[in-house]
């Protein structure tokens, strides 16, 4: 379990769009990639990455599903440290952890 300051990102893993002039190719946020979510340490440098899984509602990659990775990595009153966003925001309503 990490504490003190962690740092939260995500990635998107998965294949090379296809070349079709007709289709805009998406990157990031809004592929059918596979998100994954990684927390490191500031202090040790240790990382965990962590596949993120479709919730109930078929959405990929939510506040829920980044609050319930972090839990799992950190201990209670961890800085976390990540960027704008949205699915960060729900740190903010959190006592668990202070969000930078």
């Amino acid at each position: 379990m990490f504490e003190a300051i962690v740092e939260v990102d995500e990635t998107y893993v998965g294949g090379k769009p296809s070349r079709d002039k007709n289709k805009k190719r998406k990157r990031g946020r809004g592929t059918t990639k596979t998100p994954v979510v990684g927390v490191k340490e500031r202090s040790s440098g240790h990382v965990r990455a962590v596949v993120a899984k479709k919730d109930g509602q078929n959405k990929m990659l939510t506040g829920r599903q980044l609050i319930g990775i972090i839990r799992q990595a950190c201990k209670a009153k961890t800085t976390v440290i990540s960027d704008e966003f949205p699915g960060y925001r729900i740190l903010d309503n959190h006592k668990e952890c202070a969000h930078l």
